[in-house]
């Protein structure tokens, strides 16, 4: 029997708690939302929209051997990680990584791929103990097979964990446009159960209703959603709407301006860099992380899977262990959830109108 509550517009989906206070349940009405206002705050309810609808994840280091239809809370993201490459790779999976997240446009593939194959003799893990997320770029729209093969062969390896379209833009023409639609029908094409394909497809840097035109027409749907989130850009009812359709979400940039790349014409020097915000390092002193822990362990709390990007062997130690060493509790989300300061770091998706089309409906659009 469900308590009473009050009720809200949000997003198209209602969450009850019941009398045994223990299930939290998602089912789609008309416009509007119950919640409970005097069992928890909007940070505590976001928090509990993530730990119930948290859907495909699995720990940081999954037992050898586990069946991976899930993706890893943790990975390894691999942009501008340039001159020790395989080295970092290799080393993360020695460390317990089983997420590895790549992308032909990051022109690293070689060191990456020969990182996983000297990761998986060191610990005698096989290939199906880790998951490897690949992307299709815009200039391999209408060319999908091609973009996977091409992909594939940098890696050295026989198939994709999960392949991404990395922006709903192609340009594999003369002409920048829109052309996810027949992109994506062209990705289910790709998904294989034995090699030489993926075992899932997925998107990266949707708006909310390019989200929906794929939902609309996919007959294989989205795996995962990777786009930017973090405490300056939290996207907290973006997270919701995609987990309403059953897609995992990851995060990239999940440190925020902590990547030199983002200051000056990207904004990133708009803010405080984040791991010095003192509500993150007030936060990180009194449960006994680091900063890095205490932030990665808030996007996690929201059923996010986070890739940061480590080129350093103490980076990759440190972000692992936020799994096992960095407990945040309910007063450390509300406090986090106050530096949402609408900071959207990476818009690389085409200029202009075309740019603007491509952050419709989300916080930050440019």
């Amino acid at each position: 029997m469900r308590d009473p509550a009050k009720s809200e517009t949000r997003h198209g989906y209602v969450m009850s708690k019941y009398q045994n206070g223990s299930v939290i349940a998602f089912r789609e009405i008309s416009q509007s939302i119950e919640i409970d206002r005097n069992l928890m705050s909007s940070a505590i309810f976001f928090l509990l929209v993530g730990l119930a609808i948290a859907q495909g994840t699995l720990p940081a280091t999954p037992p050898k051997g586990t069946a991976l239809t899930d993706i890893p809370i943790l990975g390894l993201g691999t942009w501008q990680i340039s001159t020790n490459t395989a080295e970092a790779v290799s080393d993360a999976i020695v460390q317990g990584y089983r997420h590895i997240d790549a992308a032909y446009i990051y022109g690293n593939q070689g060191g990456v791929g020969q990182g996983i194959t000297d990761g998986l003799r060191k610990t005698g893990l096989k290939r199906e103990d880790l998951w490897i997320t690949g992307k299709l770029w815009s200039t391999r729209h209408g060319q999908e097979e091609y973009g996977l093969k091409e992909t594939l062969n940098q890696l050295g390896l026989e198939y994709l964990d999960l392949f991404l379209i990395h922006w709903p833009v192609g340009n594999s023409t003369t002409r920048t446009t829109y052309d996810y639609i027949q992109t994506w029908k062209g990705m289910e094409k790709l998904v294989k159960p034995t090699g030489g394909g993926t075992r899932y497809i997925g998107l990266a840097n949707f708006s909310p209703s390019q989200v929906d035109d794929i939902m609309k027409i996919a007959t294989i749907k989205p795996k995962v959603h990777q786009f930017e989130l973090h405490p300056y850009l939290q996207q907290s009812s973006f997270i919701l709407t995609n987990h309403a359709h059953n897609i995992s979400i990851t995060a990239y940039s999940p440190l925020g301006n902590t990547n030199p790349v983002y200051s000056g014409s990207q904004g990133g020097s708009r803010q405080p860099k984040i791991l010095s915000h003192t509500t993150i390092t007030s936060i990180a002193k009194e449960r006994g992380c680091t900063p890095a822990q205490v932030v990665l362990a808030w996007n996690m709390a929201r059923g996010v899977s986070v890739i940061p990007k480590a080129a350093k062997a103490e980076h990759r130690k440190e972000n692992i262990e936020t799994v096992t060493k960095c407990k945040l509790e309910g007063g450390d989300v509300e406090k986090i959830g106050k530096l949402d300061a609408k900071l959207r770091l990476s818009i690389l998706c085409g200029t202009g109108d075309l740019r603007a089309e491509c952050f419709r409906g989300l916080d930050a659009s440019p």
